[in-house]
């Protein structure tokens, strides 16, 4: 590219400078010289003028743009007058705030931090409480078990002790009972009636078609009432001793009519019959051959004073040409009531 001449140059600048700007855009400082300043051409005289009077620049704003304000500013308004003022106000107002809230910006900062401080220590006081809570719950279980434990174990040796002075209560009592019932039994045994059958008397001897019986006299050994005396009898030959007869049993609990057999030292007046009987003729035969003899078995039921019932059985046998009151005593079926071995089988 062809370099542009001299003149070309120097009509640029002069452009320029009419203009007030370069085209880089940079502002420029004019040095305004008068017709009445002498020509310099030294530096150092330069400098001295520059000391003794200096050189004004000319503003830094281009000055078609410094023109251009002053023509608006004749042109404005009282209202455009106003409105910069507000603007100015607006600004003014606006750096205060800004500074003030600077300002409060830095003791908020400084109160957030305060409070974080403060949210941190009610955070340590609450997880401390928290622990202290923990504590006395886990305090208060454990106090509970111990508490719980040692009721179970004091409820267990009530409990227990209870148990063994129960059973030494009752092993006392069943003794003491023991004692006293044996006391009784001693009492009522020493004390209960004893019927006995001591005699017995024949009516008459048997014969042909005709009846006979037998009297019973009965004895109490005892040293208390038999009562309500029931007897029965029965009459039987045989040329062997005949086991004793079972006699059906008698109630003598409700027999107030019957026989009441005082205590005594012998025989009573007291006697029973037996029924009459008629014995077959062979069978007198051979009684009077004495190969039979007549037997009698008999059975005594009675009570005590206590409401115990006891019972005696005799069997007793009479042979041909003996007198009427002439018996002798079988070799079984004379037994009384066994009261003592009947409480020592059954103790209930």
């Amino acid at each position: 590219m062809a370099d542009e001449p001299e003149s070309t140059k120097d009509e640029n600048r002069s452009s320029e400078n009419k203009a007030g700007t370069e085209k880089n855009g940079l502002p420029m400082v004019f040095v305004l010289k008068t017709k009445d300043d002498p020509e310099i051409t030294d530096p150092d005289a330069y400098k001295t003028k520059q000391s003794t009077q200096p050189i004004k620049p000319s503003t830094s704003v281009p000055r078609r743009m410094v023109n251009l304000f002053l023509r608006k500013a004749d042109e404005a308004s009282l209202a455009d007058w106003a409105m910069v003022l507000f603007t100015l106000i607006i600004a003014a107002s606006t750096i205060v705030y800004t500074v003030y809230a600077r300002r409060q910006w830095r003791e908020m900062n400084g109160s957030g931090r305060q409070t974080d401080q403060i949210i941190e220590a009610a955070n340590k006081i609450e997880t401390h409480l928290k622990q202290t809570v923990l504590d006395n719950k886990q305090a208060l279980a454990d106090n509970k078990m111990a508490i719980e434990n040692a009721l179970k174990e004091n409820r267990l040796e009530f409990s227990g002790a209870l148990e063994q002075n129960r059973k030494s209560l009752e092993a006392s009592t069943s003794q003491s009972n023991k004692a006293l019932n044996a006391s009784i039994d001693i009492s009522r045994l020493d004390q209960r009636p004893w019927v006995l059958f001591p005699t017995f008397t024949l009516s008459s001897e048997p014969e042909d078609g005709k009846e006979i019986t037998v009297k019973i006299t009965l004895e109490n050994t005892g040293k208390s009432p038999a009562l309500t005396v029931a007897n029965q009898g029965i009459l039987l030959m045989s040329s062997i001793e005949p086991s004793m007869t079972e006699f059906s049993s008698v109630n003598v609990i409700d027999g107030s009519s019957r026989t009441v057999v005082p205590p005594g030292s012998g025989p009573t007046e007291i006697t029973f019959t037996t029924t009459p009987w008629i014995v077959p003729k062979a069978t007198i035969d051979a009684y009077k051959n004495k190969t039979w003899k007549l037997y009698i078995h008999a059975k005594a039921s009675y009570s005590d004073a206590f409401g115990k019932q006891h019972w005696t059985t005799a069997c007793s046998y009479h042979q041909s040409g003996w007198g009427m009151s002439q018996w002798r005593f079988c070799s079984q079926g004379n037994d009384v009531d066994h009261e003592e071995q009947e409480k020592k089988q059954n103790p209930n």
